[in-house]
Parts: C-alpha cells; structure tokens; sequence
C-alpha cells in the first residue's frame, strides 16, 4: 500500500508494490522535489480569502497577484511546514496576511513589491519571518522582537529635534547648557508685534509695513538725535507744538521750573512779592544730568504784575543760583499793571551754565 509524506505528498510504495512499474511514483516524487526548489505557483486575489491546495504549496516560490479591492489572508493547509518565497505583486492599498490553517499562532504580512522569506510551522501552527537574525539597537534607536522605533523624543545628536510637543509659533533654539534645542517663542521688541499661527509666524512693525510709518503717531520718551550732516539740516518742521503749563499760582517764594515737563509757563494770578526761579530737569532729575555740554535749552515763563511790580530776582539751575546776561545790561524789576514775559537760554558749557535772559512788558 502506498503511503504520502507530510509536507510534499510524495508517494512511499510498499515493497515491490509498483514492479516493474515503479518509474511511475518515482518520476512523480522527483517532479514535486524539482518545484520544491524552484517551481512558482500563481494564485489571483481580489478580496477573498485564500487556503493553498496541496500542490500550491509543493512549490517553492509563491506568486500573488491581482488588484486588491480588500484586505486578503492567504491560509497555508493544515499539516503543511516548509520555507517559501512569497512574491507579492499585487496592487491596490490592501494587505496580504499569510496564516496556518486552524491556528491561532503567528501571522505574517506579505508586503507588496517583496519577496518574503517564510517558514512555516505546523507544529507551532504559524509562519514566521524565515531570516530570523537577531537585530542590534544603535544609537537612538530600540528594537523589540521584529518591532524597530525611533526613540522619542530622538537627541539633536541622533539629527533629531529632541522634543515632542510645540505650542503655536515655538522654534527650536540653540541651547548652549543642554548642549542641545529647546523650543522657544520670539519675543518681540520696541515697535514690532509677533503673531503666532498653527505652523506661521507673522512679524510686523506696529507702525506700518515699515519700521517706521510717518503717517502714524509715536509717543517718543526717549532721547531722539537728529544730527543731518554738513550739506543739510536735521530736520525741518512745517508746524509744532511746544506743551505749556496754564497755573492758577501767584508767584513769589520759589517756583520750580521743571524743563522736562514743558517749555512754557503762564501764571493766571498776580504776583504777591519778588520770586526765584529754579530750572531743573525733574523733581528727581537735575539739568545738568540730561544735558551734555554745547547743548542748550529755551524756557519761557509769563506772568502777571498788578499795581506793585514784582520781578524773577533770583535765577537758580538746580538748586544753585546763577547770575543770568540780562537783555540790555541790568535785571529788571518788572512791569506793573500789565504780562511779564520772561524768556531764558540756557546753554551748558562742560559742567557750568550760561543763562541769557529778557524781560517783556505785554498790556
């Protein structure tokens, strides 16, 4: 009686059972043996599962194609085991999932464009990766049974970013202490507005599209220079407005002119006896501290005299009394019944003030 093997069903004769005809189960069990090394089988998918017939897997190499219009399991028989080459050469954005009949062991996705090198197993009842070579981590990189990853966060060492959220608008910056990127947010300065987007960052200049918009209004409280050079002037003004200082005060005593406040005084009330003036920067701030030397500054002051005229005796710069040039030689005493105008160039010289001074009479 004729018996067959496992894997390859190839014929096993009992003695002299085939005599004299026993080229017959011979030539057949060479034949299996030759497409064990090298015969193909075709086999079409679509969408619908496949299990390989006996003489499907008694070739070596198995070849898949077809369009995929979904999700295919090529099932292997139950009792078979053997090495095959799988060549997936089917189309469409499906997966092809070899399996063992009845077994609930491994499985194995045959990718497209590939030969996949499997074994599979009837003991163990699944296919397997045949090329089972145990894999070496490198640097920035992990690897878990036939799972490779990328360590997260990847070290900017590695090429990566070393981070693994952004907020909108964060670059990655240099960081010398970390020796690596850290994501930060541009910080903007004087003038200019930062927009963070998902994915954009919008830089304007909060004046204009420029740097500087003439036609916007800007509040300067720093010190502006403008020096023109020597075949222009620094600056023309069509018009300007100096800030003035309107007071319900009466002079006399000491009066505190603070030149950083405005250019101007008018004193609404009659002056009641003689007074000094004290030109200072601020309360806080003296002149001399936010003038340099060859720089100069014009003050006016106005005020009322009634019957008794009464005159800026005393001309003080920061605390210490000056005697001021005094327009026409001699200090006035002032006008009575009628305006004083008062108007005083101070020009500083190295560390020391020169004052020009004049009194008006207005009726």
């Amino acid at each position: 009686m004729t018996t067959y093997t496992t894997n390859k069903n190839l014929a096993l004769p009992a003695y002299n059972q085939t005599s004299p005809t026993w080229d017959n189960p011979l030539n057949s069990d060479f034949t299996i043996i030759d497409d064990a090394f090298g015969g193909t089988t075709t086999v079409s998918l679509t969408n619908v599962n496949v299990t390989l017939t006996q003489t499907q897997t008694q070739k070596a190499c198995i070849r898949l194609q077809g369009t995929l219009t979904g999700n295919v399991i090529i099932n292997f028989p139950a009792t078979v085991s053997g090495y095959y080459l799988v060549n997936n050469a089917t189309t469409g954005a499906y997966t092809v999932t070899l399996a063992y009949t009845g077994g609930a062991g491994p499985t194995l996705v045959a990718r497209q464009s590939v030969f996949s090198f499997v074994w599979v197993d009837a003991s163990a009842g699944g296919v397997y990766a045949a090329s089972n070579a145990q894999l070496v981590a490198g640097s920035g990189i992990s690897v878990t049974g036939s799972t490779i990853a990328i360590n997260s966060p990847l070290s900017t060492i590695y090429g990566g970013t070393g981070a693994t959220s952004y907020t909108d608008g964060q670059l990655l910056i240099g960081n010398s202490a970390s020796g690596g990127l850290i994501p930060a947010t541009i910080t903007a300065g004087s003038n200019i507005t930062i927009t963070n987007g998902n994915g954009t960052i919008t830089i304007a200049s909060s004046g204009g599209a420029g740097a500087f918009d003439p036609a916007i209004s800007y509040n300067f409280t720093g010190t502006q220079t403008f020096n023109g050079t020597s075949s222009s002037i620094s600056s023309v003004f069509a018009n300007s407005a100096q800030k003035t200082l309107v007071d319900t005060v009466a002079p006399s005593g000491t009066i505190n002119y603070d030149v950083t406040s405005q250019s101007l005084i008018w004193e609404l009330y009659d002056a009641t006896a003689n007074f000094t003036l004290n030109f200072r920067a601020s309360s806080g701030t003296t002149l001399a501290a936010i003038l340099s030397s060859n720089q100069s500054v014009t003050m006016t002051f106005i005020y009322q005299n009634a019957t008794i005229a009464y005159a800026p005796t005393t001309i003080k710069i920061d605390g210490a009394t000056i005697v001021p040039y005094w327009e026409g030689g001699t200090s006035p005493t002032g006008y009575a019944n009628s305006l004083n105008l008062c108007t005083f160039i101070i020009i500083k010289l190295g560390s020391s003030f020169s004052v020009f001074a004049s009194l008006k009479k207005y009726v």
